[in-house]
């Protein structure tokens, strides 16, 4: 159950940080955590930079679909252009499981105001909200296998990008994946 309630604990914090730009709390505790002073705006021309402008340097596509056909070639991540219907897949499966992807509006460009369903961001809110509902771990398992991937090439991708919102990112995405293997082999 410790397992369980940690990587929960652990999706939310990784989730937030993908989902939205930090506002001034998550700012000060990315700055804290860091060790290092930073500032606000800074932080959050980090966040548009890596995670909601395409045609960024560094950016590095939040979406399964994308993350599904990304490969790393000469040092380099090489992936296609999100698809707007490219998370269609997921709103049967958050159908089935009971989870409202449509209730989080994006702060950030988006098509429509609304997150593709295979945002990370969602799929990690998904998975805590199946482990905080209590006696449901083999759902929660199938779940967690079903989208680790996409997450670990997520979390490599952004560990290889420089910044102290990047840093921040990479540790959260590595305590989801180290938390999630452990909660896979606690069968």
């Amino acid at each position: 159950m410790e397992e369980s309630e940690s990587l929960r604990e652990a999706c939310l914090a990784a989730a937030g940080l993908i989902l939205e730009p930090p506002g001034e709390k998550v700012g000060k505790l990315v700055c804290g955590f860091i060790g290092k002073s930073c500032e606000l705006e800074v932080l959050k021309r980090e966040y548009f930079s890596l995670f909601a402008f395409p045609g960024s340097a560094d950016y590095c596509p939040p979406f399964e679909h994308v993350l599904q056909q990304a490969e790393l070639q000469d040092g380099e991540w090489t992936f296609p252009g999100p698809r707007q219907e490219g998370g269609d897949p997921l709103r049967d499966e958050f159908e089935e499981i009971g989870f409202d992807w449509e209730r989080y509006t994006a702060n950030q460009p988006t098509v429509g105001g609304r997150f593709s369903p295979d945002h990370l961001g969602l799929i990690l809110l998904c998975l805590a909200a199946i482990l905080g509902s209590g006696g449901r771990e083999e759902p929660a398992r199938a779940f967690a296998r079903k989208h680790l991937a996409a997450i670990r090439k997520f979390g490599q991708m952004v560990a290889a990008k420089q910044g102290l919102y990047a840093k921040a990112v990479t540790v959260a995405f590595s305590d989801v994946i180290l938390l999630a293997g452990k909660f896979l082999q606690g069968k």
